[in-house]
C-alpha cells in the first residue's frame, strides 16, 4: 500500500505508464496540476486522481 501524497515527475510516469517526456510537457501545459519548488515539480495524490480520474492505493 503507497501512502505517499506528494510525487516527483519520475513517480507520475511510473504510475501511469506514460514516458517522463510527456509528463513534463502536461506539467508545462498545467494538465497535471502542480506545485514547484526552483525547478523542481511536486504533484499531489488528490490533483492527479483528479486531473486522470483515478484511484492510486
Amino acid at each position: 500500500m503507497n501512502n505517499k501524497c506528494i510525487y516527483t515527475p519520475k513517480e507520475v510516469s511510473e504510475i501511469l505508464g506514460i514516458g517522463i517526456t510527456k509528463i513534463y510537457e502536461l506539467l508545462q501545459q498545467d494538465r497535471i496540476p502542480n506545485m514547484r519548488i526552483d525547478r523542481k515539480y511536486l504533484i499531489s495524490k488528490d490533483a492527479l486522481e483528479k486531473a486522470f480520474n483515478i484511484t492510486i492505493n
